[in-house]
């Protein structure tokens, strides 16, 4: 809880009366660690923290308690592979509901979104009609789509199942803009990127983004950011840490089907891995 007030910039003397009702501001925990030593046990945990409301009751102003964001804007959409024309429609209104993009904004961050449709057709020996919706959301460059001159910010897909192929439609096309407004909260929030050196195959990058989210305390949150020109992928890490601090947590931690996370470099904002022995 201190972690998290401090990451807020909340006064020392405004932390009393909210430390002493910290399960209003903690949801679910886990135990990491527990040790004993026959007098004393020792038990490291990490506890899931509301942290927009916990700067609600502190009054702290956003301006405090971030710098300020670049808001995404959807400035155009790109050249749809066949695509039913309400699809675009759909998508469109849901990423503006989720609240994470904007019509227009004074500190815009452009963004072109491009969609991707597969009709997976009538599944056999059922009533049901399957489609696959793909949203890619590309930052807007001198190219009008999001065809690898411009750099990939998230891309998230969605698989449907309905009576009516209109009605997967829908729900597809639904889904698939709900994950990308939860990919872009966390790029939003993230200060931080991990590059990971020699990614594929693709189970590499699932393996260290499940390491970064489920086992380094102080993470809120883990999305795959881009790839680079030298084919890296970068994901984009929320949580209050620096660079340095990360790189400490994370080399030669052992991850899920082999292998240790090398750090082979650190930079501003950035720490670049390798899958090692």
């Amino acid at each position: 809880m201190n972690s998290a007030l401090e990451s807020l910039g909340v006064p020392q003397a405004s932390r009393t009366k909210i430390l002493g009702q910290a399960e209003a501001w903690t949801g679910s925990y886990r135990v990491l660690e527990q040790r004993e030593d026959g007098a004393t046990i020792r038990v490291v945990v990490e506890v899931e923290i509301d942290d927009r409301r916990l700067a609600k009751a502190a009054a702290v102003s956003p301006a405090t308690a971030k710098p300020a964001t670049r808001v995404p804007v959807i400035a155009s959409w790109a050249r749809e592979d066949p695509c039913p024309a309400f699809v675009r429609e759909v998508g469109s209104q849901r990423l503006l509901a989720t609240g994470v993009f904007s019509e227009r904004d004074p500190n815009p961050w452009p963004m072109v979104a491009a969609l991707t449709c597969e009709d997976l057709g009538p599944v056999a020996y059922t009533d049901a009609w399957g489609v696959r919706v793909r949203i890619t959301i590309c930052e807007q460059g001198s190219s009008p789509q999001c065809d690898g001159t411009t750099r990939t910010v998230v891309t998230r897909e969605a698989v449907e199942f309905a009576g009516q192929a209109e009605d997967a439609w829908r729900l597809a096309a639904g889904q698939a803009s709900a994950a990308i407004a939860r990919a872009m909260r966390v790029v939003q929030g993230a200060q931080l990127r991990v590059e990971l050196v020699e990614p594929w195959p693709a189970a590499r990058v699932r393996r260290v983004e499940k390491l970064l989210g489920e086992a380094v305390v102080d993470i809120r949150g883990v999305t795959v950011a881009g790839i680079t020109a030298d084919g890296a992928v970068q994901l984009a890490v929320d949580g209050p840490l620096s660079a340095e601090e990360l790189a400490d947590r994370i080399d030669g931690r052992t991850l899920t089907g082999g292998g240790a996370l090398r750090v082979v470099d650190v930079g501003d904002g950035l720490v670049r891995v390798r899958i090692g022995g």
